[in-house]
């Protein structure tokens, strides 16, 4: 019999890789990718986190200067001020005019201190 010439070029070599090497290699990329997609999502949450905190800063500044412009506005002057602008003349009403409401069980000259004392010892149920 004739030996058959084999064509080197045809010839494949494998070359085998052990199936746990396969499967670490898998898993190594695997985990890349993870890691990879969660850093790209922590990036944009911080990038997030700091552009809320901007405008939670600032809106806390303008808060604070409504509240300074409100204080300023409110004051005995300022109030007479705008009382002026508008044509408005206000005095206290009568004596005659003022209608007092009092709890039920209070009695004119109490205040409302000496009525909660007065209620939390009626009403004890130790």
């Amino acid at each position: 019999m004739a030996k058959r010439k084999r064509n080197k070029f045809k010839q494949r070599k494998e070359v085998k890789i052990p199936l746990p090497c396969t499967l670490l290699i898998v898993v190594l990329a695997a985990l890349a990718t993870v890691h990879i997609c969660l850093e790209k999502q922590y990036r944009e949450l911080g990038d997030k986190t700091q552009k809320m905190e901007q405008k939670k800063e600032s809106l806390d500044k303008l808060h604070d200067e409504e509240l300074r412009k409100w204080a300023n506005a409110k004051t005995p002057a300022n109030i007479e001020i705008a009382l002026k602008q508008h044509n408005l003349n206000m005095n206290f009403p009568e004596e005659k005019r003022i209608v007092r409401l009092y709890h039920s069980n209070a009695r004119p000259g109490h205040t409302a201190g000496e009525l909660a004392k007065v209620e939390t010892k009626n009403n004890n149920h130790y």
